[in-house]
């Protein structure tokens, strides 16, 4: 099947106005749209108005996201259905997904939270901020730059979303991290999520580009994503949870140097396997060696039309439960 990110966009307004029945449907903002039951049988969170936001091309290059929300819509207009909980459904950057760019001026994902509002993306994510702001649960679909071994789920830790994505799938790896903000220049859609004390968490499906295995692995993990949070507000279950779940965290992060001088060996590819002592390229003339053994996670190749990254790479190490902060946000 041959897909085009333009006409996936096109038919994202189609479907959100389309939807009818016992459902409403409320335009927020430009491609973002509340949908709710025309009743619902619970009192909401306190403040939390939206139950659960769906989010995709965050980072306009990353499509197959807008197909799944898409093929969720698609499934929510079945006459079978009935829709218990408010979802609110956001395209991010569909300007620059227009353009195949990651974003047009600045990263949307490193735009919230901030104080000055200098670039196109500042300003989405300051109109975005109320809708996060009032949302239980988020769930943001990415994809890697390059390909991947795995989906894999990664989010700032809290008990709140790291419980969350252990009830969505035993099966799909957790990067978590904690400490420090993922970026120096704003904040992401699930860090913000999550300091607004909602649950927020982002789902890598691999790498960019619209793949029909990746959109099947999308669209079941949110077809799960609204069976847990139903539960949890609608019916208060409490969902079983299985302790085996491969789980990582950062063992290092490679940074360009100002010089600008650092590169990879070819060949990596999200979650490939460094072994103690490899070495895996060079920094200002220096070799990278691992000083255990490791994986990577989201390895940078230049190409002349993007801006250089600030990061080489991450390394990851794989942690036991155990090795968890106990003292992170509780949400």
């Amino acid at each position: 099947m041959e897909y085009s990110i333009i006409r996936e966009i096109e038919k994202f307004d189609q479907k959100c106005l389309s939807l009818g029945g016992d459902i409403q449907v409320n335009k927020l903002a430009d491609f973002v749209y509340l949908v709710s039951p025309e009743l619902k049988s619970y009192q909401p969170k306190l403040g939390k108005e939206i139950d659960l936001t769906l989010m995709a091309i965050t980072h306009g290059n990353e499509f197959v996201g807008v197909r799944v929300l898409n093929d969720v819509l698609d499934f929510i207009s079945n006459e079978s259905f009935q829709l218990k909980i408010s979802v609110c459904f956001v395209l991010g950057n569909p300007w620059a997904a227009r353009e195949n760019k990651r974003f047009l001026e600045a990263d949307l994902n490193r735009s919230f939270a901030r104080d000055s509002l200098t670039a196109k993306e500042h300003h989405r994510a300051r109109e975005l901020e109320g809708v996060l702001s009032s949302t239980s649960y988020l769930v943001d679909l990415h994809q890697t730059r390059e390909k991947s071994e795995s989906p894999f789920f990664i989010f700032p830790y809290s008990k709140g979303s790291f419980t969350f994505a252990r009830e969505i799938s035993s099966e799909i790896p957790i990067v978590t991290h904690w400490g420090k903000p993922f970026s120096k220049t704003g904040q992401c859609t699930d860090e913000f999520v999550n300091g607004q004390s909602g649950t927020g968490l982002t789902i890598e499906l691999g790498q960019n580009g619209f793949d029909a295995y990746k959109i099947e692995v999308g669209f079941k993990a949110i077809l799960r994503v609204l069976e847990v949070v139903e539960g949890k507000l609608y019916k208060n279950e409490v969902i079983e949870l299985d302790d085996d779940h491969d789980v990582f965290t950062w063992l290092d992060i490679v940074e360009f140097p100002e010089s600008g001088s650092a590169s990879l060996k070819p060949g990596y590819f999200n979650f490939v396997e460094i072994v103690d002592g490899e070495n895996f390229g060079e920094k200002d003339g220096e070799p990278l060696i691992a000083s255990e053994n490791c994986k990577i996670l989201f390895p940078y190749y230049p190409n002349k039309t993007e801006k250089k990254s600030a990061e080489l790479c991450r390394l990851l190490k794989k942690i036991k439960l155990s090795e968890l902060p106990v003292d992170s946000l509780e949400n």
